[in-house]
């Protein structure tokens, strides 16, 4: 009886209901805006909502690769997720056109909104928001609205325009939105920090800092506070961050790390017993397996910096034997790389190197270690090459068995693959028994060729002159590697001169010389480098290298009030300040030299080094490429241009743009700088590989000063486009 009141009831309500939905006034809309609440929220919006939500956890679930170095990394929804938020979509839709008046109407506006902005469809999602803020000045969605707007044009790469949306409402967030007001001083600092604007990223990390809002928030503020004083070289400022980190509330991943981050931190500083003993006392509280391999890791790096080098290499063999197919191992293979190719031991650098690149793919490290194993790969292919034609020149020599006249010039000499082949075989069948290691010195004790590899290359039509050009060629390739890619200035130097020594030296000998001037230059030996000169002006005259030098010098060079004079000071100061690790004084005093002098060759060097900089100390690929990309556009025919085109059309194709990603996590010891830097010719030191010979039984295989005056330079705050 109760149940068919109940009944009765409910339809004379829903009658009534329906009635007062066609009547007009405030009474009927009352009761209207009460149906649509009812009738949306049953019918549509707790669907929507649900599947928003699952949709939502599903997608945080596969973080972006490189969340740990940008808290607004953008997630990537997958199928599943995209099936879900189609569903959402479809009924969320329903609410905006069949229940205009419910109170979800702001709601399904948002869901819209944040599933446009998760798909990566930017001026949708903007139009949501914007309708969102304009119509529901009170909904409880509009600051996260005014948050969400502000990221889109973020991931739209529009950063002007989103730092000065930031800064129209950032004020009033403070105040009634506390939260998201530190994340928009997050994001200013995040573009900012992209734009290489360091100071301005500070600045804004310590404004989010005074706002007492969530702490896990400010914990992630004082943490990028680190990883930028970090970057560039604050070392003292980057440690006092990364404990204030400890004083908020940050998550177990980002505690570890900012204690990680910490005792790094004093290991830069010099403090290496402190820095031991904290990373030994954190691997003790420890148990997470991933987190024990980089404290390992970092306890090797340590040990590497105070000169342990037994013991460093020990502890790296124990991280890559315990930690297999990690990011750790990889970084332990990367940096064992790097103490040998520190060593000018190549050979065993590309072995680590190698290990490194495939060890763990997902690894930041992967990318860095692809590109110097392939530079190594050339190395150590023109090296062999060099003492292959060597060896074969003296054996042909001593018999004299050239088929082809002596005084046959170069141009009539068909060197050609299938020569080089032959040359590789018996080059192959002649070296069977040296040892692995023999071409730690090119030039070795000759071994005889016998009569049938004598005989064999008669046959292929090979004389001592085609061996003596291919020589010269591998050695022209050696010295330009050592120039461009790794900064060895002296061993640079040494190849150069061999090419300029070969009986065929002018068919290099331009190249040679310019490369030898810009050499003399870095190593600041100005005599030398005017003789070059001179010897490629008056020899060549007719090279494009001739050319371009007289160019970018200028016909007065070597007038004493050349204004040359002062752009090669301003040089030499920003070398300088690389060398003492400062490399944002460097490029700002590279970024005048090249704004204001376009004919001289220190607008090249300038624009270069800028680009090195980026590359190799900034880690900084965006900029790295802007600057490539201008030294390619307006003065193509240079030395460097054509060395760093290749480079610049890898970086360019986003397929391969692996190849090109510089380390963000962790930072290793910076490479070369392209001041003068001693080598094996000059270099007294014991090697890593001499000094670790009775440890290299264990190896993995068996398994497998001055500051620069600055202060009168007006600097240009250009940075490059994003």
């Amino acid at each position: 009886m109760k149940v068919k009141i109940l009944n009765r009831h409910f339809s004379i309500l829903i009658i009534l209901l329906l009635f007062l939905t066609g009547c007009s006034g405030p009474f009927g809309k009352f009761f209207t805006v009460r149906y649509q609440n009812v009738m949306g929220y049953f019918n549509t919006y707790y669907n929507a909502k649900k599947t928003f939500d699952e949709a939502i956890i599903e997608l945080k679930k596969n973080p972006p690769k490189d969340l740990d170095t940008n808290y607004f990394a953008q997630y990537i929804a997958n199928p599943s997720v995209k099936t879900k938020f189609n569903l959402v979509l479809e009924k969320a839709s329903k609410i905006l056109q069949f229940y205009p008046m419910s109170k979800w109407f702001d709601d399904a506006l948002m869901m819209i909104g944040e599933i446009y902005y998760y798909e990566g469809e930017g001026d949708l999602a903007i139009k949501k928001f914007e309708e969102l803020i304009e119509n529901f000045p009170n909904s409880k969605h509009l600051w996260r609205a005014h948050l969400l707007y502000a990221k889109t044009l973020y991931y739209n790469e529009a950063y002007e325009s989103a730092l000065t949306y930031i800064d129209k409402i950032i004020s009033e967030a403070t105040i009634k939105s506390k939260d998201i007001a530190i994340e928009l001083n997050l994001l200013k600092a995040q573009i900012f920090y992209q734009q290489n604007q360091y100071d301005k990223s500070l600045i804004s990390l310590e404004d989010a800092l005074k706002i007492k809002g969530d702490e896990y928030l400010l914990a992630i503020a004082a943490y990028l506070n680190g990883r930028i004083n970090e970057v560039i070289q604050n070392y003292n400022d980057a440690k006092v961050s990364y404990f204030r980190v400890l004083n908020f509330d940050p998550d177990k991943n980002l505690k570890f790390k900012a204690k990680l981050s910490y005792a790094r931190m004093l290991r830069e500083l010099g403090d290496y017993k402190n820095a031991l003993d904290y990373f030994t006392k954190m691997r003790k509280d420890e148990i997470s397996q991933t987190n024990l391999s980089y404290i390992d890791l970092e306890i090797a790096i340590t040990h590497e910096k105070i000169g342990n080098l037994e013991t460093a290499l020990t502890q790296y063999e124990l991280v890559d034997s315990l930690y297999k197919k990690t990011d750790a191992a990889a970084k332990s293979f990367f940096y064992r790389g790097l103490m040998y190719e520190n060593a000018h031991d190549f050979n065993e650098a590309k072995f680590y190197y190698d290990k490194a690149k495939s060890e763990f793919s997902q690894s930041e490290i992967t990318g860095l270690a692809q590109k110097k194993s392939e530079i190594l790969s050339k190395l150590l292919q023109h090296r062999s090459e060099i003492f292959k034609y060597d060896s074969l020149y003296r054996n042909l020599s001593d018999t004299n068995k050239s088929i082809i006249d002596s005084n046959t010039t170069i141009s009539s000499i068909n060197v050609d693959t299938s020569i080089t082949k032959t040359i590789d075989t018996l080059y192959t069948e002649k070296k069977d028994t040296l040892e692995e290691d023999i071409l730690q010195d090119p030039i070795t004790e000759e071994i005889p060729l016998t009569e049938t590899q004598q005989t064999k290359i008669q046959i292929a039509g090979i004389n001592s002159d085609s061996l003596l050009f291919l020589q010269a060629k591998s050695q022209m390739e050696l010295a330009t590697i050592f120039f461009l890619d790794l900064s060895l200035l002296d061993s640079a130097e040494y190849w150069f001169l061999d090419v300029l020594n070969s009986k065929y030296k002018d068919n290099f000998a331009p190249k040679a010389y310019y490369s030898l001037i810009e050499i003399y230059k870095l190593k600041q030996d100005q005599q030398k480098a005017d003789s070059c000169y001179y010897k490629l002006v008056n020899e060549y005259p007719k090279s494009e290298y001739t050319q371009i030098a007289k160019k970018i010098r200028g016909e007065d060079f070597y007038s004493p009030v050349d204004s040359n004079y002062n752009y090669e000071r301003l040089y030499e100061k920003a070398i300088l300040a690389i060398n003492n690790k400062k490399p944002l004084d460097a490029i700002k005093i590279l970024k005048k030299i090249s704004s204001t002098d376009s004919i001289s060759q220190f607008s090249i060097k300038s624009i270069f080094t800028i680009g090195w900089t980026y590359e190799n100390i900034l880690q900084n690929n965006d900029s790295a490429k802007y600057y490539y990309r201008k030294l390619i556009d307006n003065y193509p025919q240079s030395l460097y241009a054509k060395e760093i085109v290749d480079k610049v059309a890898v970086a360019e194709d986003t397929s391969k743009l692996s190849q090109v990603i510089k380390i963000k996590e962790i930072i290793p010891p910076p490479p070369p700088s392209p001041k003068y830097v001693q080598t094996q010719q000059g270099d007294n030191k014991k090697s890593v590989s001499q000094q670790q010979r009775n440890v290299r039984g264990r190896d993995i295989r068996e398994e497998d000063d001055e500051e620069p005056d600055i202060e009168d330079i007006e600097i240009d705050e250009e940075e490059p486009p994003e």
